[in-house]
């Protein structure tokens, strides 16, 4: 599994998986003293998998960027096409080691779907870097998980196209949100 870092015009970021993973994601944890990712995982049947722990750390450039965060984007790739997306909770491992305020802080805040958000992040990426490489003890490669060089033309997979559709028909509605009927203009 490799797992990109990317960051939008605003400094938000977001993480690009070519993998799925077994369980599903519920937050993610910055450890500000090794400048390392840990993605932890929701329980699943009274079953519990490991915290998977990045191999590469975040570099001093977007240390400072994630230690702001509240929130992040992770979304998987399948050959080139983004196939699901959450948007997850940071917890913040700071110098001290409070981890259970970071596990806290991540239970707090559920993780949700995320596709249309993921789509529109990676309309506005402009830098980032890799965070986990599968083979980086062998010397593995360190070529981008999207191997497009422009983000932008990332296409969706039929079954997120049709989660992203499912996504805008569930999508809350107010009257802020609705558009206001013309107004009829007084004839000349």
């Amino acid at each position: 599994m490799n797992i990109d870092l990317f960051f939008s015009s605003k400094n938000f970021p977001g993480l690009i998986s070519n993998e799925g993973f077994g369980y599903a994601p519920s937050g993610i944890i910055f450890d500000v003293r090794l400048s390392t990712l840990t993605l932890e995982f929701a329980p699943r049947d009274k079953e519990f998998a490991e915290p998977f722990e990045m191999n590469v750390a975040v570099s001093d450039d977007f240390a400072p960027m994630l230690v702001e965060t509240e929130m992040i984007l992770l979304g998987v790739m399948d050959k080139q096409e983004l196939s699901k997306a959450w948007i997850l909770p940071m917890g913040i491992l700071e110098d001290d080691g409070d981890f259970a305020y970071a596990i806290d802080t991540i239970r707090m805040n559920p993780a949700r779907d995320g596709l249309r958000e993921m789509v529109f992040f990676l309309k506005d990426a402009e830098k980032g870097q890799p965070v986990h490489r599968e083979h980086i003890a062998q010397g593995g490669s360190i070529k981008p998980v999207t191997e497009k060089q422009d983000l932008k033309e990332i296409a969706l997979t039929k079954t997120a196209e049709r989660g992203l559709k499912q996504e805008a028909r569930n999508a809350p509605t107010s009257p802020a949100n609705r558009v206001a009927p013309p107004v009829p203009q007084p004839k000349k």
